[in-house]
Formats: C-alpha cells, structure tokens, sequence
C-alpha cells in the first residue's frame, strides 16, 4: 500500500510541494505558527482539512493578527497572547509584548490567520497528502524516529 505523505517526503528540497515556512514540527512550535510535532494525535483530519482550506476559521491561542484601535487615534497589530478582564496581552510584529489596557481600546479586529489558503496553492490531492502527512504525526510515529 502506498504512502500518503507529500511528495519528496516532508516537502522542500526536490519537493513540488511547498513547505510554509510560519510552521514547526518539531520540539517547539513558531512565533506564528503552533508546534505540529504531534498534530496527529490532537485533531481530527475534518480540523487539519479546514486550517489548510480555511486557515482563519479555528486560530489556536495566541497565533494569528488582530487589530487594536486605541482612543488616542493609534493602532497595534499583533498576536493575542493573553485577555482579561482589565488587559490584551499582544505579541508585536517584532517580538515584543506589549500589554494593552481594555479601557484604552476603542475597537479590535478578530485574530485573522496570516497562513493563506493551501488550496490555490496546492492541487487538491497535495492537500490530501499533507492532511495524510499531518495525521500521522503522533506520539507512536515518533518513537519510530
């Protein structure tokens, strides 16, 4: 029985699939993408299939960019790390958090997902081989490594 994983194995070099560069698998994830090392193991293939097609449907915590206009006129973009009652922790474009106090926000923007969509940028069965590829990132998989 064959393989379903993306062509030239994970992607890359002598690949003709392209591997975004925001995703980790390995022991730690990115600053704006999770850690896919056990994906498998923590959603279904229905959940990988609609981050690749539908990237901003599901944004795990503390990924994807939101929009905070201020009172002040100003605005700041990032990733929200962190909400209470009283503050927005937001994770700047340049790696630095910044704690936004509700009573100076006017109006914020939902987190929207800076990974485009894969289909358009992959035919439809690369899509599936990455789902396959994805699922199969487990606990049991990795013993095997």
């Amino acid at each position: 029985m064959r393989e379903n994983r993306p062509s030239g194995s994970e992607g890359g070099a002598g690949s003709n699939i392209p591997v975004p560069t925001p995703i980790a698998i390995t022991k730690v994830g990115s600053t704006v993408g999770p850690n896919l090392e056990l994906i498998g193991s923590q959603r279904d293939r229905a959940y990988l299939l609609e981050s690749l097609l539908s990237p901003s449907a599901t944004i795990p915590s503390g990924y994807g960019i939101a929009t905070y206009s201020l009172r002040d006129k100003t605005d700041v973009a990032g990733s929200p790390l962190k909400e209470t009652p009283e503050a927005i922790t937001v994770r700047l474009p340049d790696g630095k958090e910044r704690v936004i106090p509700r009573s100076e926000i006017a109006n914020q923007t939902p987190p929207v997902s800076v990974m485009p969509p894969m289909l358009g940028i992959l035919k439809p069965r690369e899509v599936r081989d990455v789902v396959a590829f994805l699922a199969k990132l487990t606990p049991q998989a990795k013993k095997k490594d």
